[in-house]
């Protein structure tokens, strides 16, 4: 089975190496970042094929997942009010998970600390390696 993302869905994006989850912090509402799956709407993403990518909106507060500051490694992923597309690719060693690519750039989705799985730990952007902390399943809900 590969890969099957289907535009305006509701999924939740979880980590193949930590199996954390992407969720936009109950503390601020910004900040997004990796935690025990428990359910919850703010843990759940709408994708949207946008014609040249995809938007990623949060269910419970209806902002996009972007990054902060510009194309450099590290920029952490926010929830923010307009818009940001995003590519996702198969992974070339799991064909059922995908990358998260800033467009024109080789800057995936990443969870830090080599994909720590501590609660709390930000996600960012980096550039890409084989590492499974960059590869996310897509689980529809």
């Amino acid at each position: 089975m590969a890969l099957n993302i289907a535009s305006g869905n509701r999924y939740v994006i979880v980590n193949t190496k930590s199996q954390t989850v992407m969720d936009l912090s109950g503390a601020d509402s910004v900040s997004v970042i990796g935690w025990s799956r428990h359910g919850a709407e703010n843990q759940q993403w709408e994708i949207t094929f946008a014609g040249n990518g995809w938007h990623i909106k949060n269910v419970a507060t209806g902002k996009y997942l972007r990054h902060e500051g510009g194309n450099q490694n590290g920029s952490r992923l926010i929830a923010d009010q307009e818009p940001f597309v995003w590519h996702i690719w198969p992974d070339t060693h799991e064909i059922t998970a995908g990358r998260i690519v800033v467009p024109s750039s080789s800057l995936n989705v990443d969870l830090a600390d080599k994909g720590n799985l501590a609660p709390g730990t930000p996600i960012q952007i980096w550039g890409r390696w084989d590492g499974k902390n960059q590869v996310w399943h897509f689980d529809r809900v």
